[in-house]
Order: C-alpha cells, then sequence, then structure tokens
C-alpha cells in the first residue's frame, strides 16, 4: 500500500472560499481514483490561506485487473456484421462467446485489460 500528498500552492485564497476548494478537490480526487480502478482507503484534505493538501491513504501499488465485455451481433446475423465486430475487437470468431439473452442469442467479446502501476497512471 502507498500514500500520496499532494500540495497546491496559489496565492491567497479568500477565508470563504478555503473549505469548499478542499471539498472539491477531494470529490475530483476521488471521482478519479475511482475511474481509474484505484483503490484507496481514505481522502482527506487540509487548507491554509495559500495552500491545498489532500492526502490519499492505502492506494494499491498496482491496478486492479479489469474483464471488458461487448455484446455483439446475433448469433444469426449476416456473416459481415460479425466481421466487422471481430475487425473491432481484434478477435477470431473462436474467442468470442455466444450467450443466450432475453432477445435472442449473441456473440460477446470478453477481454482482459492487465493493471498498469498506479504510479506511472497517476503521474
Amino acid at each position: 500500500m502507498a500514500d500520496v500528498l499532494l500540495e497546491i500552492y496559489s496565492e491567497e485564497i479568500p477565508a470563504g472560499m478555503q473549505s469548499g476548494a478542499a471539498d472539491q478537490l477531494v470529490s475530483k480526487v476521488r471521482d478519479a481514483l475511482t475511474e481509474l480502478n484505484i483503490g484507496f482507503d481514505d481522502i482527506g484534505s487540509y487548507v491554509t490561506p495559500q495552500r491545498l493538501v489532500l492526502t490519499a491513504t492505502g492506494l494499491p501499488t498496482m491496478q486492479a485487473d479489469q474483464e471488458q465485455e461487448r455484446r455483439g451481433p446475433r448469433s444469426d446475423a449476416p456473416e459481415k456484421a460479425l466481421e466487422g465486430f471481430l475487425r473491432s475487437t481484434g478477435l477470431t470468431k473462436e474467442d468470442l462467446e455466444v450467450r443466450n439473452t432475453p432477445k435472442g442469442d449473441f456473440y460477446f467479446a470478453v477481454t482482459k485489460q492487465e493493471g498498469k502501476k498506479v504510479a506511472e497512471v497517476l503521474s
């Protein structure tokens, strides 16, 4: 696990805007970490008249691996539709899964993306 300290130096922040700025910084960083698939234990902030400080604790050193699914054409669709889907995914017909859905049988492409180092992602 790793910790992050981010300090932003600025010109004087008016007293009435300090807590709002700190809250916005925490909110934006929390949303960004969630979107990047980076877990954390806690995020906090501190503010002075010329500094905003953010602390994030419990970050992993690597992102979690992700599995992505894309639904393709129906299993009885024309061959051209399947070829286009295969081109867009970079897979072969053997790599696809056929699943039964309420709307019929469809091809699904399941790809796995390995996690990257969190230090690289954050930079």
